[in-house]
């Protein structure tokens, strides 16, 4: 009882298992979502600058998987390609385990008159790296004039 008596104390203690515990401890720390891999989107494009009158390719992307903690839908800025065989900077998306990678894209056109064609619908893809040539930009993008009639 007299506090100046005691020189030295022993504690033992142990860690409980709790596998909610450890998820809420990581996402706290890392902000992120549990058990996730980060994988990069890319695109690419070919034959399209050949085949169309165009200034420059607009693409955005959107998904749930670009919020680290995965509750809301992330739309990334837009990103532009000027030339054919050019490679995107990569869209950074957290893919949880035991889950597919999942996002959408959106592509805009604009040509050197100045006019501007977007596609109908939001695309959906499951792919890491994108390629987009004539016949997607044809499929997104019905009735944009290409040159020389193709």
């Amino acid at each position: 009882d007299d506090a100046d008596m005691a020189q030295r104390i022993w504690i033992e203690y142990s860690v409980e298992d709790c596998d909610e515990c450890d998820k809420a401890i990581i996402n706290t720390i890392t902000g992120g979502t549990y058990g996730s891999n980060a994988k990069k989107v890319t695109f690419e494009t070919f034959q399209l600058f050949d085949s169309l009158d165009v200034q420059f390719i607009q693409i955005k992307v959107r998904s749930k998987q670009g919020d680290p903690k995965g509750e809301k839908t992330i739309e990334f800025d837009p990103v532009r390609i000027y030339k054919d065989n050019e490679v995107t900077e990569p869209f950074k998306l957290y893919v949880p385990l035991e889950t597919e990678l999942s996002f959408d894209y959106f592509i805009t056109v604009i040509m050197k008159t100045g006019d501007s064609y977007k596609a109908e619908n939001w695309i959906a893809s499951d792919e890491q790296e994108v390629y987009i040539g004539l016949s997607a930009i044809k499929n997104a993008i019905p009735g944009i004039p290409l040159k020389n009639n193709q």
